[in-house]
């Protein structure tokens, strides 16, 4: 699970709203945005 921009939005809600998939989602996430691994 990936969680998006926040507590408990996961990229798959997301990508629901949006009508695509979550794989999109993730690739238009620009390097500027800070990616946290845990």
């Amino acid at each position: 699970i990936v969680e998006f921009f926040g507590k408990n939005i996961n990229v798959v809600e997301v990508a629901n709203l949006c009508n695509t998939i979550s794989y999109e989602i993730l690739c238009g996430i620009s390097n500027r945005v800070p990616r946290i691994y845990k």
